[in-house]
């Protein structure tokens, strides 16, 4: 968690030659469920409320693949809670 650690020197270090490192990168820092999840949980999620675990991670796992294919965050950190 780079959040709870930013201020060790470090850490700082690294994130510094990260950021201006010529790989494109981001580091994505999501919740976990906490459930022991396969794939197959999330091939069906109609109909379930919107709090669901599966719902969450299935939208995260979108924003993942969003990130991905059109990159607006190279060199960021970006979250993702529930």
């Amino acid at each position: 968690d780079f959040n709870a650690h930013a201020d060790e020197s470090e850490l700082a270090a690294a994130r510094q030659l990260i950021a201006s490192h010529p790989l494109k990168w981001t580091l994505v820092d999501a919740s976990t469920a906490g459930e022991d999840l396969s794939i197959e949980d999330f091939s069906d999620i109609d109909g379930l409320p919107s709090n669901d675990p599966r719902v969450q991670l299935r939208r995260i796992a979108a924003g993942m693949v969003d990130e991905l294919e059109r990159p607006q965050h190279l060199h960021q950190q970006i979250q993702f809670h529930f």
